[in-house]
């Protein structure tokens, strides 16, 4: 392979003699006491870590660690060394203090300097050739080093590569279905962009000038044309978007759209539509590869090849980090697109069904077995790719992959409330195809046949929002309600039989569903207009505690206002009782409820009736008995109600059933305009949702 360009400073790196790093404090050139980091070993004859130790004793001086930029030459060097552009830009990332361009201009004022150390740990046995490169930042003092920060880049050993203006509408009946066409994954912004009105479809066949549509567009054009490309589909183009019924016509065919789209363009770095397809750093998007010349290692830890320093935060960096990849339409697009190019500002990556592949990898070479690293947040990102694999496996293997789409998916914002279904419409229609589940199953985000465990959804954790003003889907379904970002919507995660002891008692389904029924615009995948579903089981009158608890004192006016609007931290913390139970002390264990939403409650404590509609019951293997429900609040019609949340039945709310395992032991319902009638078993109704 043919070496990268590197600057004087870094080809150091890969020259000299390394040695184990305990040496440089046993020698007293380093002292790490008082950084802001710990690196397990490094003073210790247990080290794994080595670093480049010049032997200056011909010149009359003490050896001395290897020094790389100061920062702020590393900032200079950016411009024209390929690796450091990749450290600096990590930095940066990662917003380091010192790297911000007041704290540079500060440490030159005062004549201070962060220089970089470069160590390196190598992987032996079957990781054999992968190592780490790390940069020690430390300031001198006379003949000494203090270590301040720490941070660190994988490194691989290479392998070899192989040598190497007008726009019009069209209907795309008339193209032949082997027509290839690339499709656009972009944000609106807050620039409005150009879009297909009923008014303009006329002017839209005939052909508008290219220069008058939006930059993006543009670019997405001209790399579409340089792929050989003729076609490109664009949704603010190519929706009617005055018109309701194309609208909801084209967001039914975006598994097509986007499924049969030769490649997906992806304006990873675009801010709007105004913005473009950026320009990639001129030195990120280039291959680092180096062939050392040091010595220190054995050929079972690192063999003398050429080497390729990557960032394996760089994808997580560039593109899943990004403004774009949060977005609701953005992750269906993701998920049924064969083949994506996005062009994010560091390089161009291409994702698809099989592979992962680089601007600054070699030709014809992946990303497989480099491991890219993902932040906790996007560690269980569904890969693109995953629906296209699913077809003929089990129901087992099935509902775990619909479930977590779901998870992923209810953790993107929408512009638009009532989008919530539409957006995941073309995943839904792909997954109803490959797991060959009949048509008319869909019911507002749920699946008939999984019905009663899936209603079984909640949202835990983080500030929840006031719940959608408009309308969007019966209260039972996940798509009626909008968890912020700091939330976690859960489905599927009832340990329902999975994994039980074998001693343990399995779940038992105490409800069973009578009738179903949703109204939808257009297909069964668009959004609801109306729908409930009708249960049969037990059906628990219950009273829910709640309490508001205010930490806003707790906090600075500044702290209190990087949380919420407004600078007011308040949560409402709940638990549940039966009507006849006196309040519990504190030290139990209470049945407390997941609500959906913000309760609409300014009180300091207010208590109200709900009903608790059990789905499912059993003892664990203590002989506690347990149950999941619902959380229900009386509707306006006769037996109807309207989900407020989840609820994991304990011991206390549990208690009359455990002796005989009767539901008829609670306390009756009395009231006819509480159910639509009373079913055969004891303490049995049947009752609406909607």
């Amino acid at each position: 392979m043919s070496p990268s360009t590197l600057c004087s400073s870094c080809s150091g790196i890969f020259q000299g003699q390394y040695v184990p790093t305990n040496l440089l404090v046993e020698k007293d050139l380093l002292d790490i006491e008082d950084a802001d980091f710990k690196i397990i070993d490094f003073e210790t004859d247990k080290t794994e870590w080595r670093a480049r130790l010049d032997d200056a004793t011909e010149d009359g001086l003490s050896p001395a660690p290897y020094l790389h930029h100061t920062l702020h030459g590393l900032a200079e060097s950016a411009n024209s060394c390929v690796l450091c552009a990749m450290i600096w830009e990590e930095l940066r990332q990662e917003k380091q203090p010192a790297a911000r361009p007041e704290r540079l201009k500060e440490m030159e004022e005062k004549k201070e300097s962060l220089v970089g150390i470069p160590i390196i740990r190598p992987k032996a046995g079957v990781l054999c050739g992968m190592f780490t490169l790390g940069f020690l930042y430390a300031i001198s003092k006379g003949p000494k080093l203090y270590g301040r920060s720490f941070r660190t880049f994988q490194m691989f050993k290479a392998i070899n590569p192989k040598d190497n203006p007008t726009v019009r509408l069209i209907n795309t009946q008339n193209l032949d279905t082997s027509t290839r066409y690339a499709a656009l994954s972009h944000r609106w912004g807050a620039v409005r962009p150009l879009m297909l009105l009923q008014a303009l479809e006329g002017i839209f066949h005939e052909g508008i000038a290219f220069d008058s549509i939006p930059a993006t567009f543009q670019d997405a054009i001209r790399l579409s044309n340089a792929l050989g490309i003729e076609y490109i589909w664009i949704d603010s183009l190519c929706i009617i978007q005055d018109s309701k019924d194309d609208w909801h016509a084209e967001a039914a065919h975006m598994a097509s759209v986007y499924s049969q789209a030769y490649v997906t363009i992806s304006a990873t770095a675009a801010q709007d539509s105004a913005a473009g397809l950026k320009e990639q750093n001129s030195m990120l998007k280039y291959p680092c590869e180096i062939i050392p010349s040091w010595s220190g290692f054995s050929r079972e830890e690192i063999p003398p090849d050429g080497v390729r320093i990557i960032n394996k935060g760089a994808f997580c960096d560039e593109v899943l980090s990004q403004p774009l990849f949060r977005r609701g339409w953005v992750f269906q697009e993701w998920i049924l697109s064969p083949k994506t190019i996005h062009v994010a500002r560091d390089q161009l990556w291409w994702t698809s069904a099989s592979s992962m592949k680089s601007e600054s990898f070699a030709s014809n070479e992946t990303c497989e077995g480099y491991e890219f690293e993902a932040n906790r947040e996007f560690q269980h990102t569904m890969a693109p790719g995953t629906l296209y694999s699913i077809k003929g496996q089990s129901d087992r293997t099935l509902r775990p992959v619909w479930h977590t789409l779901l998870q992923d998916y209810m953790s993107r914002a929408l512009t638009f409330e009532s989008d919530r279904l539409v957006a995941f419409a073309g995943i839904a229609a792909l997954y109803q195809s490959y797991a060959d589940i009949p048509s008319d199953s869909y019911l507002a985000g749920i699946w008939r046949q999984a019905l009663l465990q899936d209603l079984l959804w909640a949202i835990t954790d983080g500030r929840k929002v006031i719940p959608p003003q408009l309308y969007r889907a019966p209260s039972w379904s996940w798509a009626s309600v909008e968890p912020a970002q700091t939330g976690k919507f859960l489905i599927g995660n009832r340990d329902l039989n999975e994994d039980l002891d074998e001693r343990e008692e399995p779940w038992v389904p105490a409800a069973t569903v009578l009738d179903v029924s949703v109204t939808t615009t257009g297909s069964e995948f668009g959004s609801a207009c109306d729908g409930y579903v009708v249960l049969q089981g037990p059906l628990i009158e219950a009273r829910l505690f709640m309490s508001m608890v205010d930490l806003t004192g707790r906090l600075t006016a500044e702290q209190a206002a990087e949380f919420v609007p407004g600078g007011r931290l308040r949560y409402v913390h709940n638990y549940i009782t039966l009507p006849n139970m006196a309040k519990p002390v504190g030290g139990l264990l209470l049945t407390e409820a997941h609500l959906d939403d913000v309760f609409p409650t300014l009180l300091p404590e207010e208590v109200i009736t709900i009903y608790l509609a059990v789905f499912y019951c059993r003892k664990n293997i203590k002989g506690e008995s347990l149950g999941h429900a619902l959380a229900l609040v009386k509707g306006l019609g006769k037996g109807e109600f309207r989900r407020i949340g989840y609820v994991t039945m304990t011991e206390d709310t549990m208690i009359p059933w455990k002796n005989d395992r009767d539901f008829g032991a609670f306390a009756a319902l009395n009231d006819e305009e509480e159910y639509l009638s009373v079913a055969d078993k004891p303490g049995f109704y049947n009752y609406r949702i909607v």
